[in-house]
């Protein structure tokens, strides 16, 4: 068991616990999820933009041409009905990324939360497990902020029809103008709260293995209790982490590049034409939209294109393994963060993490009707039927 410090030095060792072969698959398939949605999300809005925008030459991008994100965005916004179609695809995007992520990052918060709190590694299937059973916890975490940001948003609005009634409706709009401050101030705390704290309820639900309910109320708790506590935790996680991310990102590319060097040595110039050419035009294909002219050729050559697609392959799942070290990394600091934060406004011991007896399932049900006024209570046994007389 990995002896813990129980203060801001075990976040120095976030980056460590992270390079985790299961992590790594599980941020990595993630983010491949996540792609993928977004890209078809991209499609989608460039095809409507397609059929209003009529300027020469326009076009819309692909996921690999995120440079180009702001002048899409800009010419976008100046067509009719750009607004509405900006807004879709940003709400279809951050749909779709929180809602995959509520299911990879479950087990992602488990396994740290388990690793760290008890120095055991959890079993790959038992994440899994929490996973799926945790999943509508995870995804109504940020659900139930934004509704009720949207709550207070529209009470305010239905207010704002009292200022239409005719002479005295404006000056009774002012005098109760107050009241939609205070439904702005409740709005935008729960707001900041979850962009500072989103990990921190999450992480709630993976070591406590509660509701979403708890979650937000301890997140935001967390971060305005102890705020410079709060600042100092982050500061020394994100630090670590983003050193660590340079670290391994520097160590990749010097691996990856000393692999293709020592494969040309050996295989000669056969190495550019059947690997390393088709992936350069699949890449300038996919970014930049024009191929170079020395690279036209570069599918003809039969055998190339199957050669060339396992060579993309394999580079990809690669960086994607690399990239996922960068999410992984980012829970494991939050993770660490929260039970940093616990230990020193609750004074509960970093070692407390909720496992489940044998048997025993997690049922998010369950957790809505204890906040609802506790658990239904089973009916007690029957009584045994009386002595028969003698």
């Amino acid at each position: 068991m990995r002896e813990l410090s129980q203060d801001w030095r075990d976040l120095l060792r976030v980056p460590q616990i992270a390079f985790d072969l299961r992590k790594l698959l599980l941020c990595a398939a993630c983010l491949v999820v996540q792609l993928v949605g977004a890209e078809l999300a991209i499609y989608y809005t460039t095809l409507k933009a397609g059929t209003y925008f009529d300027q020469s030459g326009w076009r819309g991008i692909h996921l690999f041409q995120l440079y180009r994100l702001p002048w899409f965005v800009g010419d976008v916004w100046h067509m009719p009905g750009g607004e509405r179609i900006l807004l879709v695809l940003a709400g279809m995007i951050y749909f779709w990324v929180f809602f995959v992520f509520s299911y990879f990052g479950a087990a992602v918060f488990r396994l740290f939360a388990v690793e760290i709190g008890l120095g055991e590694r959890l079993d790959l299937k038992e994440a899994r497990k929490f996973a799926r059973q945790k999943f509508r916890a995870f995804f109504w975490t940020q659900g139930i902020i934004l509704l009720a940001v949207l709550f207070f948003g529209g009470l305010i609005g239905v207010g704002g029809l009292v200022g239409r009634l005719p002479v005295a409706g404006p000056s009774i709009l002012a005098g109760l103008f107050w009241i939609a401050l205070a439904f702005s101030a409740c709005a935008v705390l729960l707001l900041v709260g979850l962009a500072l704290g989103w990990d921190l309820m999450l992480a709630t639900i993976a070591v406590e293995g509660t509701d979403p309910f708890d979650g937000i109320s301890r997140g935001i708790n967390y971060v305005f209790a102890r705020p410079w506590r709060y600042l100092a935790c982050r500061a020394v996680g994100l630090g670590s982490s983003l050193v660590s991310l340079l670290v391994v990102a520097a160590l990749a590319l010097g691996i990856y590049s000393g692999a293709v060097a020592m494969a040309r040595v050996g295989m000669g110039h056969d190495f550019d034409l059947y690997l390393y050419d088709p992936a350069r035009f699949v890449w300038h294909s996919c970014v930049s939209g024009t191929v170079p002219a020395e690279l036209d050729d570069a599918l003809d050559t039969p055998g190339t294109a199957v050669s060339g697609g396992i060579f993309i392959f394999v580079t990809l799942v690669y960086w994607l393994l690399v990239a996922g070290y960068g999410l992984s990394v980012r829970v494991g600091a939050g993770t660490t963060t929260y039970l940093l934060l616990r230990r020193a406004i609750d004074g509960t011991d970093v070692t407390e993490i909720y496992m489940p007896q044998s048997g025993e399932e997690f049922d998010f049900s369950s957790d809505l009707e204890e906040d609802a006024g506790g658990p239904t209570a089973s009916p007690p046994p029957p009584a045994p039927p009386p002595a028969p007389a003698t």
